[in-house]
């Protein structure tokens, strides 16, 4: 029953969403004004079944897994009660015990990730990079020219090596920045057209 209601459902939610943008009327802001409401419904509604299922799937892990994978799992789920009751308890606002946990612990644990990601990367490009083909020269080059810019050194071992890094991120970098989003808004154009018209699920299977 629900898999019948959800086809045209999808239909006609994706058409009102997608009409309010061409039909200039008080009757079009309403609509979206309510499709917005319930929007934030399903998605705290979605929150929700995402912090149960965490909590469900590491408190499995707790009570089946061994060494490190029953501790990790135990401290992810100590740490997500402790800032649950915090906030509920002592509030979210500023100067709170919320916000200062927020800025002296996950923002440098999110700094730290952000800085291994950025070395692994640079790792592995250095790897899978061969000089065999000219197109493979030129981003290894033009890589190595961002990084080097990208540190006081640079500037004393090239001079002028910051312009030569401005010119490829405001130049080539932007062009294929923008054939990029122009390409990925096509494609979930065309991907949201498919789901709408009951052709593809939203899973991306097609439907029968």
């Amino acid at each position: 029953m629900i898999r019948r209601l959800s086809r045209p459902l999808v239909i006609i939610l994706g058409s009102l969403a997608i009409a309010q943008f061409f039909v200039p009327h008080q009757a079009s802001r309403w609509v979206e004004a309510r499709l917005l409401d319930w929007l934030v419904l399903l998605e705290s509604a979605a929150l929700v079944a995402g912090i149960l299922a965490l909590a469900r799937r590491h408190a499995a892990r707790i009570s089946r897994g061994e060494g490190p994978e029953r501790a990790l799992a135990a401290v992810t789920l100590g740490a997500m009660a402790f800032m649950l009751a915090t906030g509920l308890a002592l509030g979210t606002g500023p100067g709170s015990a919320f916000g200062a946990i927020y800025l002296s612990v996950l923002q440098p644990i999110q700094a730290s990730m952000m800085s291994l990601l950025g070395f692994f990367m640079a790792s592995a490009v250095f790897r899978s990079f061969r000089l065999t083909s000219a197109p493979a020269t030129i981003l290894l080059v033009s890589a190595l020219t961002v990084l080097l810019a990208r540190v006081p050194l640079g500037e004393h071992l090239v001079p002028r090596i910051s312009m030569f890094s401005t010119w490829i991120i405001r130049g080539p970098n932007v062009a294929a920045t923008r054939g990029l989003w122009i390409g990925i808004g096509l494609a979930a154009c065309a991907t949201g057209f498919r789901v709408i018209l009951g052709i593809q699920g939203p899973t991306g299977a097609k439907r029968s």
